[in-house]
């Protein structure tokens, strides 16, 4: 969360009070990325703390279960450096930079509740691991639902605040009115996708913690890869930005309806249990 704050108001620095525009945009970035990078590091070479740097060994059938089971999370990491390669293009192509910019204004609060989303994925996957190796699987779905309505309620208050208060927020940026118009427009059609995104991150993590990585990586590839690319180069080659703001909605929705599907399929082999 402070990675998000020190973003946001490096932003504020460079591209608003600065005026240097997408230049400043991504130099703020490269400074923010160098100051995590640089405080982890630091937290990690204390021998004190009980997870530090240290000498290692290589175990072929431990590490060939951890890269299956953990493969979705691979190509979650993986796609959103390529979706946001894409979307840039495609900004720049179909909008011009006053898209990049009203894109990357709102992605902040998009990438806000996606780390809030992941934060309880991860709280989640090892309690749902526990639960599973126990035979308990009744416990570990019922994790996983309480902790989507708790997502869901989150999301809703996302969505909610940046409706309402959609021009404010972009205003902190120090944009220019058209940009703000465009944030705000895209936080109303937006805000749905708040309500659905937190279930399928929850979804495939939860997945993982039961082992079962080709669910998993489903989730993840739908989301991240398959139909989150198509959706970027079709829909805004069809309306401009307003297309691009669909994007996510219609990603996450379809993906839900997936991962609906596999929940169910699971539950169904479990039936007996």
């Amino acid at each position: 969360m402070i990675h998000i704050f020190l973003h946001i108001y490096l932003d504020y620095v460079f591209v608003g009070a600065l005026r240097m525009g997408v230049e400043g945009s991504a130099i703020a970035s490269l400074i923010v990325q160098a100051i995590t990078v640089a405080v982890q590091f630091v937290y990690f070479m204390k021998p004190e703390r009980s997870i530090h740097f240290t000498r290692f060994g290589f175990d072929k059938s431990v590490n060939k279960e951890t890269l299956i089971n953990g493969s979705s999370e691979f190509i979650g990491e993986m796609a959103s450096a390529i979706s946001m390669f894409a979307f840039n293009y495609v900004l720049m192509k179909y909008v011009g930079s006053q898209g990049v910019a009203a894109f990357t204004i709102l992605g902040f609060a998009v990438y806000g509740f996606s780390m809030i989303a992941i934060g309880f994925g991860q709280g989640l996957t090892p309690l749902v691991s526990i639960c599973w190796g126990a035979n308990e699987q009744k416990t570990a779905m019922e994790l996983r639902s309480v902790t989507n309505k708790i997502l869901l309620i989150i999301g809703l208050l996302f969505a909610v605040a940046f409706s309402v208060f959609g021009n404010s927020y972009a205003a902190m940026f120090g944009c220019s009115d058209v940009v703000a118009n465009m944030v705000a427009s895209g936080f109303r059609i937006y805000a749905a996708t708040f309500l659905v995104m937190g279930f399928d991150v929850i979804n495939s993590m939860y997945f993982t913690g039961c082992g079962d990585a080709l669910s998993s990586a489903i989730i993840s590839s739908l989301r991240g890869v398959v139909l989150l690319l198509a959706f970027t180069f079709i829909f805004p080659a069809l309306w401009g930005m307003t297309g691009v703001w669909f994007v996510a909605l219609a990603t996450e929705i379809l993906t839900a309806v997936v991962s609906l599907f596999l929940i169910n399929k699971q539950k169904k082999l479990c039936g007996g249990r």
